[in-house]
């Protein structure tokens, strides 16, 4: 079972990502090449999506973050980092609840 987090709709919260590469059993942060963040309902249809700035969405080398509000409507929603290194596309999708408090 994985952890979903519950927010009040229409809220701001920062999500964050990180991004690494692992050779020889050594982690490595990355800042890969093209970061999108996209919001999907629970049928993994596509709402929203937006390119990152490295300049404007990072905390450091290989971490990313990106202010979201989260939708009106109750429900739940899945969230996507993607991003290119190497010619390879890294991702991380989580899912988030939405209810009215």
């Amino acid at each position: 079972m994985y952890e979903v987090n519950t927010y009040q709709t229409g809220n701001t919260i920062r999500l964050y990502c990180t991004f690494k590469i692992e050779e020889n059993g050594v982690e490595t942060l990355i800042n890969p090449d093209e970061v999108t963040f996209i919001v999907m309902n629970h049928r993994y249809e596509e709402l929203e999506s937006y390119t990152l700035d490295p300049a404007t969405n990072t905390e450091g080398e290989g971490l990313w973050f990106f202010d979201f509000t989260t939708p009106l409507e109750e429900g739940r929603f899945i969230y996507q980092w993607n991003g290119y290194w190497d010619n390879q596309l890294f991702f991380n999708r989580k899912t988030i609840l939405t209810t009215f408090i």
